[in-house]
């Protein structure tokens, strides 16, 4: 399994790791994706892609679950305004 690459010593990195690992969960994107959906949370998935991708109702955060192993399994988007859904 490949990880993602380092970013340069001075440049701030975008990724947030939990350490210790434990503390992250199982990983099942289920138990994350229920009770997101319930609050209101949208599906913004293409489809036929094993991408899953929700956003917000108001457009600002972005969540997505990708089980490709070359790739951050979560990523968290935030914006200050609404994004629409093409941008992505």
């Amino acid at each position: 399994m490949t990880t993602a690459p380092a970013p340069a010593a001075d440049t701030p990195s975008p990724y947030v790791e939990v350490t210790p690992r434990y503390l992250a969960g199982p990983g099942e994107a289920r138990y994350v994706i229920g009770p997101l959906r319930a609050v209101g949370w949208q599906n913004d998935s293409a489809p036929h892609t094993p991408v899953l991708r929700l956003i917000t109702p108001d457009g600002r955060v972005r969540l997505a679950v990708d089980p490709d192993p070359d790739q951050w399994f979560w990523r968290i988007q935030a914006q200050a305004n609404a994004v629409s859904s093409e941008a992505s």
